[in-house]
């Protein structure tokens, strides 16, 4: 004990930086001291850049709807020889019976979860962290619409790292369709302030998003889009949109050229996403 008690705290938090989290978690409990170290964001950062940088500790989620509810989540490690472990059930975040959850984006081992339920009028959307069993449940604010508008009115959530100021944000855009145009509202919620914002920053003119899935990189959050007045699949031009999630900006960029990529939209209709284009990111 009197040994333990001369160690220097910073020699205590370089060692425990060397860990994976589970054993992590265990030591939560050995002090005081520990339990502060461990959860100071400084030592938060240092573990997740030192898992970065050796790239350790990967593993899959895996998610599995059922018809009732609910979702079944299990995590498969990735092991040194380039192969898969079993894959072991884990603990939910929500023992709900009646929804199904789908996994929307996730970061740095957190995971973004949206309810999936097209049928509610607000969305309902949690943080989880799988290793600690720990979740938070984001409040989703009305809708409100504009004075006279008659439409439809839905919303896309999104789920990013703010590396600039150290945040984890979901963005949620809000469609306004008449049905000639749509126009939206962006929201950002930030998990330091746990409130949510409006963006000035205005919506890109005439684009609207082509999919509503995105994918969240280098603290950026991408859409496929296209103009508003082109909806038809064969004559889409897209564009790839990025906001910024620090400067809280919109970039429209080019995308390269496919040939005969596109659908007809009887066959989209009979098919589903079959053959569409969607985003994801590739390390070198």
């Amino acid at each position: 004990m009197m040994l333990r008690s001369h160690i220097p705290v910073e020699i205590i938090t370089k060692i425990l930086s060397c860990l994976p989290v589970k054993p992590l978690v265990r030591f939560l409990c050995v002090s005081k001291q520990w339990y502060a170290v461990i959860t100071s964001s400084h030592f938060i950062k240092m573990h997740l850049n030192r898992s970065i940088e050796t790239n350790r500790e990967r593993t899959l989620i895996l998610k599995e709807d059922n018809l009732p509810p609910p979702t079944h989540y299990f995590s498969v490690d990735f092991l040194k020889d380039k192969q898969f472990g079993k894959a072991v059930e884990i603990y939910q975040p929500l023992h709900d019976p009646l929804h199904n959850w789908d996994i929307l984006d996730h970061c740095h081992g957190l995971v973004c979860l949206e309810k999936d339920d097209e049928a509610q009028d607000a969305e309902e959307v949690l943080t989880w962290n799988p290793l600690i069993r720990k979740y938070r449940k984001l409040p989703i604010e009305p809708i409100e619409e504009p004075s006279g508008f008659s439409g439809e009115t839905y919303s896309v959530l999104a789920f990013g790292h703010d590396p600039y100021n150290n945040d984890y944000k979901v963005l949620r855009l809000i469609h306004f369709d008449t049905g000639d145009k749509v126009e939206f509202v962006v929201k950002v919620y930030g998990l330091r302030s746990q409130s949510w914002k409006k963006i000035e920053e205005q919506w890109p003119n005439n684009k609207q998003i082509y999919t509503r899935k995105s994918t969240s990189l280098n603290g950026a959050i991408h859409w496929l889009v296209a103009d508003q007045d082109q909806r038809v699949l064969n004559a889409t031009e897209e564009l790839l949109l990025a906001f910024d999630l620090a400067t809280e900006k919109f970039q429209l960029y080019s995308m390269p050229f496919i040939r005969n990529i596109y659908m007809d939209r009887h066959l989209e209709e009979e098919f589903g996403s079959v053959g569409r284009i969607y985003l994801c990111y590739c390390e070198r």
